[in-house]
């Protein structure tokens, strides 16, 4: 019996791993994960059940060192304070709904225990992080398909736009006939597919089509037309692009800047090429909505676009103003939003209302709002804040004053999660899988000790 245990430890090791490369694929890939349900069940939820039970013989096998990780006992004091936010809830009323939406989100967070056991070398961080690079590549590709499709197909566009909404999977829409907005609900996973080619080509794997890549992410992120998503990959590339410049090498800085023109260039040309075809501005479009506020828009409705003659150039400029009227016109919901929750923190700041707690001037919905922290606030109260946030500071914590060389790697990741939070702040990112299981996968590399990344020298 000792023996079969031994034997099957390693191969549940294998095999969680591939299963943890197939669930992070599907984050950057498949929005929330409900393109295929099994009932009330979405796909994400079964594939984040199969890891977990492939490595429970891993985990009881490294309990004694997952015992010791801090991030496991951050989880776990957060988790007994949603605990104690539910009742708080229920005693006081709120809605079950909304209530039972909260704690789900929070769920994912069970895949930390095995990704702290899985992801425990370099090698195997290596390894993730190209399936998600990739996998981001396949969403900026299909932000490329989309925009050709609107282009050429307005009732195909539309077919598009009304399966993607019902399916949870994206938020296209129309702004006008050539401007497509393409918002998918993985976005923010095209950081991976700009900030982890950057790392590979400075530390080494010189592959030409890695600048390329991370060009064509920003174009895909240029056509969301969302503020927010912009300033979460202007964070970021700034945090990014400091770490590898202050971390590495003469050589390595001589490397980034190569790579960052080449990308700039990749995109600059792509963006051309569409803007010059279709007489229109990509890139002023952007440029002008997002000087518009640093608020992100709410969810506009996408109208099936209609053929403009060489005569009617004029309505796509009356068009661009109309889009840019209501984001601003839209902007007077969220402010509304934030005042009633500023007044439900001031209410109880330190404990909060307790999960469930709704807002009249959302409606009963979900319980989902844009302001993710203020949400958390609200529900939480300061604790729930402090705690849900201690392991961000803790692990810029300790890479600050580790001794030793600093992971370039380490700085990369929470580079990425500095977008996703920057991005949550306007938007129920970091309250569901897409941010949750991301926070997982970042605390699981910190975990990873000394050096977690060092690129093979392949030039």
């Amino acid at each position: 019996m000792r023996n079969f245990y031994k034997r099957l430890v390693p191969s549940c090791d294998r095999a969680a791993m591939v299963l943890l490369c197939v669930l992070m694929a599907d984050c950057c890939i498949f929005g929330s994960g409900r393109l295929i349900e099994f009932g009330s069940i979405g796909f994400r939820m079964a594939l984040l059940f199969v890891p977990l039970l492939v490595s429970l013989p891993l985990m009881l096998s490294k309990l004694r060192g997952l015992l010791r990780s801090p991030f496991l006992w951050m989880l776990a004091a957060f988790a007994l304070w949603l605990a104690v936010c539910t009742v708080m809830g229920i005693r006081n009323g709120n809605s079950r709904t909304i209530l039972a939406a909260d704690l789900k989100g929070f769920a994912y967070f069970a895949l930390l225990p095995a990704a702290l056991c899985i992801l425990s070398s370099r090698q195997r961080v290596y390894t993730l992080m190209r399936v998600m690079m990739y996998a981001s590549l396949a969403l900026a590709l299909l932000h490329v398909a989309y925009l050709i499709v609107h282009l050429s197909s307005s009732s195909l566009y539309y077919s598009l736009y009304s399966a993607g909404l019902s399916s949870n999977f994206s938020r296209i829409g129309t702004i006008t006939s050539k401007i497509p907005r393409l918002f998918f609900n993985s976005e923010m996973y095209l950081l991976c597919g700009c900030a982890f080619p950057m790392y590979f080509y400075v530390r080494g794997e010189r592959k030409r089509f890695y600048p390329a890549m991370a060009g064509l992410c920003l174009f895909a992120i240029l056509l969301s037309y969302t503020r927010s998503v912009y300033l979460g990959a202007f964070l970021a590339a700034v945090g990014c692009v400091l770490a590898l410049a202050l971390g590495g090498s003469a050589q390595d800085r001589k490397r980034l800047g190569i790579f960052l023109a080449v990308a700039v260039l990749i995109f600059s040309c792509i963006t051309c090429a569409f803007s010059l075809t279709q007489d229109t501005e990509y890139f002023g479009f952007g440029l002008t909505r997002t000087l518009v506020s640093l608020q992100d828009p709410d969810e506009t409705e996408a109208t099936e676009p209609s053929e403009t003659t060489p005569e009617e150039t004029d309505a796509e400029q009356i068009q661009q103003d109309a889009y840019i009227t209501q984001t601003i016109s839209s902007d007077q919901l969220r402010a509304e939003t934030m005042a009633e929750l500023l007044a439900h923190i001031q209410s109880s700041p330190i404990i909060g209302l307790g999960l469930g707690a709704g807002l009249s001037v959302r409606g009963d919905g979900e319980g989902f709002n844009e302001y993710f922290y203020l949400d958390l606030w609200a529900k939480t109260g300061l604790i729930g804040l402090i705690l849900y946030l201690l392991p961000v500071f803790w692990m810029g914590w300790t890479w600050l004053r580790s001794r030793e060389k600093r992971s370039v790697c380490k700085a990369v990741w929470l580079s990425v999660l500095l977008g996703f939070l920057a991005f949550s702040f306007f938007n129920p990112y970091m309250n569901a899988s897409l941010g949750v299981l991301m926070y997982c996968c970042v605390m699981a590399v910190f975990a990873v000790p000394g050096e977690a990344v060092q690129a093979q020298n392949n030039t």
